[in-house]
């Protein structure tokens, strides 16, 4: 019991000196983080503004009620655990304290050994509770690759890994998309001294500035049209844990001082709010883009450039570290196998070194798809090199119109005639050369070599197909917007 109690956040709301100098040395011998209020007013700022996990209410505070406040305790703390704390004996003044959402109570005077037990029970519950909303986000423990390694560069980013992992210093994971920052950073968090509190993840750039601080920080009701209630923010529901921010890269500029001041300071504001709130939240961020060229220019924060890069990690590509290539297409297919109920659950020797050749641009998540895809596809027990497909690299492209296989110039609309139009015969079009196939060429389904032409409109047709917008699908083809823009329209692209 006294190793659950410690370390747990524990709030007093009670007008009586004696029982308060009380609760105080009882969890000073268990090294229970104990806080006091005399009165409601107080121990309302306390509770909506720092975390606890458990409340210790008196019935009556002076004049005040603990028992009709329980419901504006909860609507700032939905998380906190409360206990009753009651000089009534009747049963009408219990069950009148849990219908008001009370989760136990006291009855004075009790012992200490019965409040130790009410407390641990609640801590217990509280720490379940995160527990399971985060295993509901998460994604499942075996769909993730392994963290092991054969590769020295790999095996070097994890040793540091766990090492910082030990420690609360903020953390910037570095790398190609792909490359598994993500996995990365839950690896940091299962090493950490926060194993047992809420890992979450914010992605950054799937939300607008202003629906991103509301994820952050959550706001308060009325604060804008449609908010009928009010909400925690991802910061509040990870007291205590890991906050992710992946690809902060595009992490809104207006919003960075807000985020800069809650990772130096701790507090923060829910939208509509004014309230400070506070919460010890370890920051772990992501991004394939480079800051410090992006703070040069003026598009990111140098001084939050700073407090996220107390300790940079930065993954290799997977064509860097050939040796896991074979390790994680075998982890992936035997997963895939169980999960569709299919036969193939290994490669044979072709398989593997179509594997060990192919340069996996688009690193470990291009690797997870196309193993996914084979293992669909394969009616045997092993993975060949056709059923890999790795062979034609668009193959993952959606098909191109055969009005693009040859270059054609824009034909302007005909104007409106009253005789019919005289149309001219086509030109006559001189049989194609043969291409040898030692050229290898990327080839339509006709077997075709594709054009220039061709092969950039499929490059944008993928890009925009998978982008969050035009400015990412710009990055990706190493363009910059208004060119990615211009192209398209000249594609008739949407």
């Amino acid at each position: 019991m006294d190793r659950v109690l410690k370390g747990a956040r524990v709030l007093a709301i009670e007008d009586d000196g004696d029982i308060l100098a009380t609760y105080a040395a009882i969890f000073a011998i268990t090294d229970t983080h104990f806080s006091a209020a005399p009165t409601l007013a107080e121990g309302m700022k306390l509770a909506a503004t720092r975390p606890f996990d458990v409340l210790l209410l008196d019935r009556s505070i002076g004049y005040d009620s603990g028992v009709t406040a329980i419901p504006n305790i909860h609507l700032h703390a939905p998380s906190l655990r409360i206990i009753m704390a009651t000089a009534h004996r009747e049963t009408d003044a219990a069950l009148e304290a849990l219908r008001a959402g009370a989760h136990d109570y006291l009855v004075k005077p009790f012992s200490v050994e019965q409040l130790r037990i009410a407390v641990a029970r609640q801590v217990e519950a509280r720490r379940l509770s995160g527990r399971v909303e985060a295993l509901e986000r998460q994604v499942p423990a075996d769909s993730e690759p392994a963290t092991g390694s054969a590769s020295p560069l790999m095996k070097n980013v994890l040793a540091m890994a766990q090492q910082v992992a030990t420690t609360d210093a903020n953390v910037l994971i570095l790398g190609e998309s792909g490359t598994g920052k993500n996995v990365l950073a839950r690896q940091i968090h299962r090493y950490s001294a926060r194993r047992d509190r809420e890992f979450a993840t914010v992605n950054c750039p799937s939300l607008s500035a202003d629906l991103l601080e509301n994820e952050l920080f959550g706001h308060r009701k009325g604060a804008f049209t449609g908010a009928n209630d009010s909400t925690e923010g991802r910061v509040a529901k990870v007291d205590g844990g890991t906050l992710f921010l992946d690809e902060i890269g595009d992490f809104p500029i207006a919003l960075q001082p807000k985020l800069l001041r809650f990772i130096q300071e701790k507090e923060y504001e829910r939208v509509g709010d004014p309230t400070t709130r506070r919460a010890d939240v370890r920051i772990v961020a992501a991004t394939n883009r480079d800051l410090g060229e992006m703070v040069r220019a003026g598009a990111f924060r140098q001084d939050l450039f700073y407090r996220i890069n107390v300790v940079s990690l930065t993954l290799p590509a997977l064509r860097d570290r050939r040796e896991d290539v074979l390790a994680l297409a075998e982890g992936f297919a035997r997963r895939f196998a169980k999960a569709y109920g299919r036969p193939a659950r290994g490669f044979t020797d072709c398989g593997r070194a179509a594997l060990l050749d192919y340069p996996w641009p688009g690193n470990v998540r291009e690797l997870q798809n196309v193993i996914e895809r084979a293992v669909i596809l394969c009616t045997e027990t092993a993975l060949d090199r056709r059923h890999l497909a790795l062979d034609l690299a668009l193959n993952t492209l959606p098909p191109m119109p055969a009005s693009t296989r040859v270059p054609a110039q824009a034909m302007p609309e005909p104007a409106q005639a009253t005789e019919p139009a005289q149309v001219a015969p086509p030109p006559e079009v001189p049989p194609a050369e043969p291409v040898p196939a030692a050229a290898h060429l990327l080839r339509a389904a006709d077997g075709l070599p594709l054009s220039l032409e061709a092969l950039e409109r499929n490059q944008m047709v993928a890009a925009l197909a998978e982008a969050k917008n035009l400015e990412e699908a710009a990055r990706w083809l190493g363009i910059d917007a208004s060119t990615l823009y211009r192209k398209r329209k000249a594609y008739g692209l949407k």
